[in-house]
């Protein structure tokens, strides 16, 4: 089962110049799974999506422009990391609750997964998620 101490807060290789910054994802040194799905968010206003945990899907995030806090909770402990750069990216194993608080319109926060789509792997209801994650303790 995963909890807080699984959330990593990684800084990607960049290169600078007085001309562009470039933040490098090579996967495989970065991310603990294979990717499956990328997306992105595009915020029109300040706001707050996610409010759902996955069942099997791992998921790292970073801000491509913008100010987005993402709030992780796993029952017991809530941790909360502000992602302001494209070089911070945040691993989010599944079975945490994870929040997204857009901080300014036209924020875009980008997120490659582990896993396809399913409507069925996602946890929609906090005290949904209490249940299962004490169901799975309990076992």
């Amino acid at each position: 089962m995963t909890g807080m101490d699984n959330v990593r807060l990684v800084h990607v290789q960049d290169v600078t110049d007085r001309q562009a910054k470039l933040c490098i994802f090579e996967t495989e040194k970065l991310l603990p799974f294979p990717v499956r799905r990328i997306f992105t968010v595009h915020a029109r206003e300040k706001s707050q999506r996610g409010r759902h945990a996955h069942k099997v899907c791992s998921q790292a995030m970073t801000c491509l422009a913008g100010i987005c806090d993402i709030t992780v909770d796993d029952g017991t402990a809530r941790q909360t990391w502000r992602l302001d750069e494209p070089g911070k990216l945040l691993i989010v194993p599944p079975l945490l609750w994870c929040e997204q608080d857009y901080q300014l319109q036209g924020t875009i926060l980008m997120v490659i997964c582990d896993y396809q789509f399913e409507e069925d792997e996602y946890i929609r209801d906090y005290s949904s998620f209490l249940a299962h994650r004490n169901e799975l303790i309990s076992r």
